[in-house]
């Protein structure tokens, strides 16, 4: 029996709590309810509830021009994973199907299929990195990559405690700007949220991939930078540069360094919203230590 796939984030959401749902939240959009009403855990950005056993509903509380975006990859014909089905959809909330599933496991089954997957997202190339509007046309580029990245970890806010490794991180990246630009000229639609967490094993045997809200053009390389953030075992790792290099997708030899430094840019996010003393704070300075240590 293979290891469940390496994913220290899922003990965070103990840490985070589950979002207090108010059931007027749920009425008010789609009228009464007669089944259980509970809050699930997942992104930091909105709400994601359960509806009795069957329904899930997607409730956008901060930025509700991801949901049209989200809506628009649900719905998509992938051919090779399965999203869940929209049932119904709202100005500011979606009602899907909830799709029975387990978690990624480290074998080269579940290594093949994701790397199949992500090649096929990866397949909508785009001109230049940036946000993208409902039409996925990029409407704020980025035309320095790196600089963009950097100046958005600049805007963050973060603890006393924090302030140094953010200047560390900001000083190593600036140094190694120039050895990532090459991976950056060749912009992809891209998930925005590649990690374990979004990946999951459904009960008819086929991949599944949620939460497309953070969906973006840039780097091919900062959705696999999410996937190998807390390393990629054997033998999941060869089977997905296999089937990802045979479906389409670009890998270097020297990918992984490259992924990791990129990756200090989601970290980054993610530390600035973080508790000192809880244990995603420790994990997080961990990793970004441990990059920053390679530079």
């Amino acid at each position: 029996m293979a290891d469940r796939y390496p994913n220290p984030e899922t003990a965070w959401h103990a840490e985070h709590g589950l979002p207090a749902i108010d059931l007027k939240e749920v009425t008010e959009r789609i009228g009464p309810v007669n089944v259980a009403v509970q809050p699930l855990s997942g992104g930091l950005a909105n709400k994601t509830i359960r509806l009795g056993n069957d329904r899930v509903m997607r409730l956008y509380t901060r930025d509700q021009t991801a949901l049209p975006k989200e809506a628009a990859l649900l719905s998509r014909q992938w051919a090779t994973f399965r999203t869940p089905r929209i049932l119904d959809r709202g100005e500011d909330y979606l009602v899907l199907r909830y799709v029975p599933h387990r978690p990624l496991l480290n074998s080269q089954r579940h290594g093949t299929a994701v790397g199949e997957a992500l090649a096929e997202i990866h397949q909508e190339r785009t001109d230049m990195c940036g946000l993208f509007d409902d039409r996925f046309r990029v409407a704020e580029p980025f035309p320095d990559f790196m600089a963009s990245m950097m100046g958005y970890i600049a805007t963050l806010s973060f603890t006393a405690t924090d302030i140094a490794i953010r200047d560390r991180l900001l000083e190593a990246m600036t140094r190694c700007a120039p050895a990532l630009a090459p991976f950056c000229t060749k912009p992809v639609r891209l998930h925005g949220d590649f990690k374990p967490s979004n990946l999951h094993w459904t009960d008819d045997d086929r991949l599944l991939v949620l939460d497309w809200e953070f969906t973006y053009a840039g780097p091919a390389l900062m959705d696999v930078a999410q996937l190998a953030r807390w390393s990629m075992p054997e033998p999941f790792r060869t089977a997905f540069e296999a089937a990802y290099r045979e479906n389409g997708g670009k890998l270097e030899t020297d990918w992984r360094n490259a992924a990791a430094r990129l990756d200090l840019v989601n970290l980054a996010g993610l530390l600035a919203k973080s508790v000192p003393g809880l244990t995603h704070h420790a994990d997080l300075v961990g990793r970004i230590k441990a990059t920053l240590a390679q530079i």
